[in-house]
């Protein structure tokens, strides 16, 4: 069999064909190998900066907690000292009271010097009444004071101590 020159140069053309569409087809694989590797590196990467950014914001949000819980205590330690503070003043107030009241029934029971007059003995008891209530009315006062100046600074010193962390 004779090969014709035609025949033989179209035979080389698509030879080269073939292997040039081989060839482009093996770089292709490498190219696609390369990125395969190239995205598994970019997640591994990323994986690795999630797991750290994650970790970072439970350290951060475990130190403000701590933060916020020191505060708490130290405001409940200021409102317990506070409301012994208030029972050793309404003691003192109750004292007071019952000498305002011992001292308006010694008078009552003292003639009066000046002769006729006004009655005066029911004077130091109402005074003793007054002051038990204006006593009274003055604790409760206090107490709400006490507790809105506590919860007040606590919520400062807490608002502080988270702003400091981050």
């Amino acid at each position: 069999m004779i090969f014709s020159p035609t025949w033989i140069v179209g035979a080389a053309a698509a030879g080269l064909l073939v292997g040039a569409l081989a060839g482009g087809a093996g770089a292709w694989w490498v190219r696609g190998q390369s990125a395969d590797r190239e995205v598994a590196e970019l997640r591994e990467e990323v994986a690795v900066a999630r797991e750290a950014a994650v970790s970072d914001a439970l350290r951060l949000r475990q130190a403000q907690e701590r933060a916020v819980e020191k505060v708490q205590s130290d405001a409940e330690r200021t409102a317990a000292a506070a409301r012994r503070d208030a029972a050793a003043a309404a003691d003192l107030a109750g004292r007071l009271r019952q000498h305002v009241i011992a001292l308006a029934i010694a008078t009552a029971a003292d003639p009066p010097a000046a002769g006729p007059g006004p009655a005066t003995g029911g004077t130091g008891l109402v005074f003793a009444d007054v002051l038990g209530r204006a006593e009274a009315r003055l604790r409760a006062l206090a107490g709400y004071a006490d507790q809105a100046r506590i919860s007040g600074l606590a919520c400062e010193r807490a608002y502080e101590a988270v702003r400091a962390t981050q």
